[in-house]
């Protein structure tokens, strides 16, 4: 449900960023695919199951309060430079279509879905443990499309090295450790089951 996540995300950026070109309708296709097909799979998810599968001594105050962490972090970090351009006049650090499209992607999927995510996790919402793996897998990839790109960019000569780079792999370190340490606390229910003989 993670890479659906990010398809939807990642495509989105595509549908309404990328000008005008011939597979236009190939990433309509995509978003409206992934989406469809995320929301069947949260729709079919047995909720007190999932639960069930993480074990008590999962740490998910320390997971879901990083993942809350940086989702807050994000979505500050867009409104406050938003707010700089509107309110004070500050360019934004992008060009202003480029700015508006990814600052809403992000406010509007990455950052509610790691917000939520985490503290639904924190609190051992049944939901946490849908949405917190699905975040983290989510923004995983992300932070490690955004450390490759500084990475290029860095080889390339548009930049002068580090750049955003140790931002961006510190983040994307940390978000795939986070996320892998909750999805190693998660038993297969039917391995486990005292019915297996």
């Amino acid at each position: 449900m993670g890479m659906l996540g990010y398809a939807v995300y990642n495509y989105g950026f595509y549908m309404f960023g990328a000008a005008l070109n011939a597979f236009f309708a190939v990433y309509v296709a995509a978003v409206l695919l992934s989406s469809v097909t995320l929301a069947q799979s949260l729709a079919r998810t047995d909720l007190p199951s999932v639960a069930a599968s993480f074990p008590a001594s999962t740490p998910v105050r320390a997971i879901g309060g990083y993942l809350a962490v940086v989702g807050i972090g994000l979505a500050a970090g867009w409104l406050m430079l938003w707010v700089a351009n509107v309110f004070a006049g500050r360019p934004t650090p992008v060009d202003a279509e480029a700015f508006k499209i990814v600052a809403a992607m992000d406010l509007a999927i990455m950052a509610p879905a790691l917000i939520c995510g985490g503290v639904w996790l924190w609190k051992r919402s049944p939901w946490g443990y849908v949405v917190a793996p699905m975040a983290g897998v989510q923004a995983s990839l992300y932070l490690l499309v955004l450390s490759l790109n500084s990475l290029i960019a860095i080889e390339r000569g548009l930049v002068t090295a580090p750049g955003e780079l140790p931002v961006w792999a510190l983040l994307a370190f940390t978000t795939l450790a986070a996320t892998l340490t909750l999805l190693a606390y998660a038993r297969d229910r039917e391995r486990t089951s005292p019915c297996d003989g």
